[in-house]
């Protein structure tokens, strides 16, 4: 069910006739997406008594740990673009081969002398964290709850140990410290070229620096300031820092000045060529905003560089310089025949420019609602609504009153965010993504809106997830990643190489942040081919490796076996004062001649039936000894205690069979792997109750105790409805509430289509010839990549399948996986 809106003053009639996700399910997909994983049973207890106060409450509580800084990094960089200089862009302003870093260059000549054959590691790492700085400026101030202001203001940076050593930045960080972690400092380790820079630069080698003068006063702006946002937005002799200023306006102030007002196409206006920024109406239009904001970035070189021309005095190139004509004076350190560095009609003043532009805008009324519309897409799923073009447009009314009510919510919400939320901070930009994901916006589920027919499926719920949500979601669920290996790759960022992260996150609808900036926001062909692919190759290892942990530590199968199948007759059948049908049975160690007896009971129809003695965790260790499990014999008595089964070695029953280790075993009582069974056949001509007795020994080796089921199955489980048909069941209703977030009961349809695949599954399983594992070689196979995701040992006994529930159970995972509503949340 669904809660329906009471609609908040600011949204008036919009939402009229649209309901909004329960608690359970707001907090489901808040979770998956700020913080990459599924919810806890506390957290969904907690806004499940609480009302929205405890909502809010919770999901505030999200954000922390890894999953949530993932995001930052993520969401911003969805904006910022950093990311392409890990994915092959050229990061120019980090090059070392240039003097502006000798401590680097210096490092770099070394190495490169003693090792001409070799590139050193930590190079790489300069890269990237340079790259990632900016990124990670923005996590650290979001998670410590310091003022989202700083994101432009910030005067220090964010450095990893090699930064921290290149740029004299002494945050205690040292080589040996991973490349991933960050601290804040400041870069105390950049020079400028002049007469004191003495340096050579010798082929095949590198730049080798000698001796240098003073490290430079680095002006610190928050991300403004960082090589990452220069570089990624470099500028050239004509473009004048105008690419920086039309971005910073994009990405902080919520302006696209290129679309902010229309651009004429006839040619006499744009033949001007006396100074057009400067004195045409159809260039001033725009370039009285934009050219002094690129004004502001006046002491920083195309390529990012701090006052890269001689000397260190300015950033003018030399073709403006000493052109004929120019109206450079020395000391200048901007372009005369621009606009003076300036915001918004005032001028830059006291001491760095960039600086001041930081703090005017953070200063501005729109860098609120700026901050808003940039994480907008990360938490919604979708660009900001733009304003209807044109009037004649079918739906274009509707579209008007979704975009107005729209910008009407995030001019409102910018405010609140910029004066503080209730009683917390201004600028708090956790308080901002609580009052995102609790507004209609992020929680219309289902109807139309009866004032304006706007579909909630528009907006709200069920958004395509991103790969690296996908691939979270899956790990929170299966635990581990697609294709994720054991061993550190050390050409990865984040040391791992992973299917959807990396070699499938195009063909998936992600970005590189280089050529393709924009994430597909609608399911493709090509990405389903993909989604089909993950479930086909997890699904198998998965199943495998849960059953082969101990009840009770399974992330999927709690509460059943490889023995539980559909004609097994299960204890929820009886009442709960009965012993269970499938219970597990701890065994004490017991020799040959003093064998242990266990009894159950419970009430049997009339068909033919089978006891099933199973062993489910089988261990080994040649230094320790080898755990078994011997069965004695199995017997079934009637209510008057008159036998219907008599079962042991010598009193073999006609249909009985045993399993170990792949091989079926006529005689073979002896159980030697953890899906090792014995399996007697009997007739019940009479309902009633009837009582089991199983009597076993066993070999105990290392630190647990032998552990067995027994089961007594239903062969006419099509016609009677078993106990092993509600198990199975009530898995399915969890499973489905796992990967697809529904609230089912076991009568539900969705339950029944799911149990039919089952059961077909099953079936055509057991009637076909296999080779006893949870797969059919050639035509299957199970990718297990890594051994820390099943505990190593062999493969092999923990994917004997003969009762084929292991290969059933991969089926369903298949089934859910591709399921619409695993995809989207």
């Amino acid at each position: 069910s669904s809660e329906v809106v009471s609609p908040p003053t600011q949204v008036g009639r919009f939402w009229d006739g649209v309901t909004l996700s329960t608690s359970e399910q707001t907090l489901r997909r808040a979770a998956l997406i700020v913080a990459r994983r599924m919810p806890t049973d506390q957290e969904i207890a907690a806004v499940k008594n609480g009302g929205e106060a405890a909502l809010r409450s919770v999901l505030r509580g999200l954000m922390q740990g890894d999953g949530f800084h993932q995001f930052l990094l993520t969401g911003s960089n969805d904006r910022l673009h950093f990311g392409a200089f890990l994915d092959g862009l050229s990061f120019e302003g980090a090059d070392l081969q240039r003097p502006y870093f000798p401590i680097g260059a210096k490092k770099r000549y070394e190495f490169r002398e003693e090792n001409p054959d070799d590139w050193p590691e930590w190079e790489r790492h300069w890269q990237w964290g340079m790259a990632i700085s900016p990124l990670e400026l923005i996590a650290y101030i979001v998670e410590n709850d310091r003022s989202y202001q700083e994101v432009v203001t910030a005067d220090y940076m964010m450095v990893s140990p090699i930064v921290d050593e290149i740029l004299r930045s002494n945050t205690g960080l040292t080589s040996e410290d991973s490349h991933l972690e960050y601290r804040p400092g400041k870069n105390q380790g950049q020079v400028v070229q002049d007469e004191f820079v003495k340096s050579e630069f010798f082929q095949d080698i590198g730049l080798k620096v000698d001796s240098w003068g003073d490290y430079i006063d680095y002006p610190h702006a928050g991300v403004l300031s960082s090589l990452a946002f220069l570089s990624r937005y470099p500028t050239t002799e004509t473009n004048r820092n105008r690419a920086r200023s039309r971005w910073t306006y994009y990405h902080f102030l919520g302006l696209d000045i290129e679309k902010s007002a229309s651009r004429t196409t006839d040619p006499v206006a744009l033949a001007d060529t006396n100074n057009p920024t400067m004195n045409n109406p159809a260039c001033t239009v725009c370039h009285q905003n934009l050219d002094p904001v690129a004004g502001a970035f006046e002491d920083f070189g195309n390529e990012g560089w701090y006052r890269d021309q001689w000397g260190g005095k300015d950033s003018l190139p030399h073709t403006y310089k000493y052109s004929d004509g120019s109206p450079y004076q020395n000391g200048d350190t901007w372009f005369r025949d621009m606009r003076t560095p300036g915001f918004d009609g005032m001028i830059a003043s006291g001491g760095s420019s960039i600086q001041w532009l930081g703090r005017r805008i953070a200063e501005d009324s729109r860098f609120a609602t700026a901050a808003i519309k940039f994480w907008w897409p990360a938490i919604m799923g979708e660009e900001v609504k733009r304003a209807p073009e044109s009037s004649g447009d079918v739906d274009y009314q509707i579209k008007l009153a979704a975009f107005s009510e729209q910008n009407d919510f995030i001019e409102e919400l910018g405010q609140q965010f910029a004066q503080g939320f209730g009683d917390g901070q201004p600028f708090n930009a956790k308080d901002l993504f609580v009052e995102m994901m609790m507004s209609p916006w992020f929680r219309a589920s289902t109807g139309i809106s009866t004032s304006v027919a706007y579909q909630a499926s528009d907006v709200g719920s069920r958004r395509l997830l991103t790969p690296e949500e996908l691939a979270a979601k899956t790990e929170s669920l299966l635990g581990w990643e697609w294709g994720q290996r054991d061993e550190p790759d050390q050409w990865q960022y984040d040391e791992q190489w992973t299917q959807l992260g990396d070699r499938y996150r195009i063909s998936y609808g992600g970005i590189d942040s280089n050529g393709i900036k924009e994430r597909s926001r609608a399911l493709t062909s090509l990405m389903s081919n993909v989604a089909e692919k993950q479930a086909v190759e997890m699904a198998c290892p998965a199943v495998v490796m849960d059953f082969a942990k101990t009840d009770g530590q399974r992330n999927l199968f709690n509460g059943i076996d490889r023995n539980t199948t559909p004609n097994s007759k299960a204890g929820e059948v009886y009442t709960i004062e009965t012993k269970a049908f499938g219970e597990s049975f701890t065994v004490e160690e017991h020799g040959e001649n003093n064998p242990e007896t266990f009894r159950y009971s419970g009430v049997l129809a009339t068909g033919n039936n089978a006891v099933k003695v199973g062993f489910l965790n089988d261990w080994y260790d040649p230094n320790v000894g080898d755990r078994n499990l011997h069965v004695v014999s199995i017997s079934v008595k009637d209510h008057n205690k008159r036998s219907i089964l008599n079962f042991d070695r010598d009193l073999w029953v006609e249909g009985s069979e045993t399993f170990t280790c792949g091989n079926s075993r006529p005689g073979q009582l002896s159980l030697y792997c953890d899906d090792g069974y014995v399996w007697v056949p009997f007739r019940v001509n009479e309902p009633g109750t009837y009582s089991i007795e199983v009597e076993v020994w066993g070999e105990q080796a290392g630190p647990d105790l032998i552990r067995m089921s027994s089961t007594v199955q239903n062969v006419s489980y099509r016609e009677l409805a078993s106990g092993g048909e509600i198990l199975l069941k009530e898995k399915l209703v969890e499973l489905h509430q796992k990967f697809l977030g529904e609230k089912l009961s076991i009568n539900d349809d969705e339950i029944t289509y799911s149990y039919s695949l089952l059961l077909e599954s099953w079936e055509e399983r057991k009637t076909h010839e296999h080779n006893g594992y949870a797969w059919r070689w050639p035509d299957e196979n199970c990718n297990f990549y890594s051994q820390s995701h099943w505990g190593g040992g062999s493969v092999s006994r923990r994917a004997n399948d003969d009762n084929q529930m292991l290969y059933t159970w991969t089926s369903i995972l298949i089934y859910l996986m591709t399921d619409f509503y695993y995809l989207h949340e």
